[in-house]
């Protein structure tokens, strides 16, 4: 049977969500400032600040006084009244925690390891036991692709089963954990999308966020600030770009995809013994060195989607982005083989945060629904 829980926009309206949005970016803020942001008449401004107090998702401050009319009372996001539960899933691990509505952390994250047909499950009663009178929504970001209709989990990372299996995975518990909470599944790489944008970036338009690990290889769009959908739930796969390079097979049923070569274990294979793919990008790398193959494989793809979306800015993700060489030597390969006209456009920025299946990172995607951004 299917099963569809809350969503925020069923919690709070549209113009409770504007102006929390509001509130998080530009607090503090009074309501009189909302009504001259929104247009808004002051009385709707003040009846939807009221049910948002009245929630525990935005406090008051101090009086404050103008230079002339009514005293005005600073309005905030409350980061002590409710939380979001997190949940980050990743190949045979389970992550799980709170954040408070400024996205800030409360409390330990809590990490389980378990085989891969109980993820789900396991994941379920460790919800169960989380999810309080004080949660406001719980978020889940699992990697690969999600049929929202039928709450399937069709192919991941994350699953034990054949990549062409006619079934999938049930998704069914993690709603029936969540309960009359609001319950946003998504892509991981959504996810990190989203908190890229909340906490670096709130005005972006056109980004590639491109997440770049170790055998692991995701990508989210952007347009307008929202990250691209699909026919099914799911980002856009950049790992599994395929080349004509001889691999290992890809938990998709392809050879060739981009993250089974950007990998330790294809470095390796080349010829790099006893050598990490992140030792090896710690250094400047000759032009024939096994890393430096590597390297002008992820360029090409990167040039590819940056040619077929046209972003403007293309932010790199996760450990690789700290590393000095490898910025540059991306940066080499790279630019000068877009279109003259995309070269000086095109903005490359590196953020260099984990990219794993984080509950924090998982968070966001309540937290962007519940802003309205």
């Amino acid at each position: 049977m299917n099963h569809t829980s809350l969503s925020i926009s069923e919690l709070i309206d549209d113009r409770g969500r504007l102006l929390a949005g509001l509130i998080f970016r530009h607090a503090p803020i009074s309501r009189w400032e909302l009504h001259q942001r929104t247009g808004l008449h002051p009385y709707l401004v003040g009846r939807s600040v009221g049910t948002l107090l009245g929630m525990g998702i935005v406090c008051e401050g101090d009086v404050t006084r103008a230079k002339a009319g009514r005293p005005r009372i600073p309005l905030r996001i409350d980061p002590s009244s409710r939380h979001i539960v997190g949940l980050g899933l990743s190949p045979g691990r389970i992550r799980i925690g709170m954040v408070n509505l400024l996205g800030q952390p409360v409390g330990q994250e809590r990490e389980r390891q378990c085989p891969p047909d109980q993820l789900i499950s396991q994941s379920a009663q460790m919800l169960g036991k989380l999810i309080g009178e004080q949660t406001l929504a719980v978020a889940a970001a699992i990697p690969g692709f999600l049929e929202p209709k039928e709450n399937l989990l069709l192919l991941s990372s994350i699953a034990d089963a054949e990549p062409h299996g006619p079934a999938g995975q049930s998704l069914l518990p993690l709603h029936q954990a969540a309960g009359d909470r609001p319950l946003l599944l998504d892509n991981d790489m959504h996810a990190l999308a989203q908190r890229w944008r909340l906490s670096q970036e709130p005005d972006a338009e056109q980004v590639l966020l491109v997440a770049l690990d170790d055998g692991r290889l995701g990508a989210s769009l952007l347009v307008g600030g929202r990250p691209v959908p699909g026919c099914l739930i799911g980002a856009h796969e950049l790992g599994h770009t395929r080349l004509p390079i001889q691999t290992e097979r890809c938990f998709c049923g392809g050879v060739g995809c981009l993250e089974r070569i950007f990998s330790t274990t294809h470095l390796r294979s080349l010829g790099a013994k006893g050598q990490t793919l992140y030792q090896a990008l710690e250094t400047d790398l000759p032009a024939d060195a096994p890393g430096a193959q590597l390297l002008d494989a992820l360029a090409s793809s990167l040039v590819n989607a940056i040619h077929l979306l046209l972003p403007a800015k293309v932010v790199i993700v996760g450990p690789f982005s700290a590393l000095e060489p490898f910025k540059a030597a991306l940066r080499q390969r790279l630019i000068p083989q877009l279109m003259p006209p995309l070269r000086s456009r095109i903005v490359l920025e590196f953020w260099p945060e984990p990219c794993v299946q984080s509950a924090h990172t998982a968070a966001y995607l309540a937290l962007a629904q519940l802003y309205d951004v």
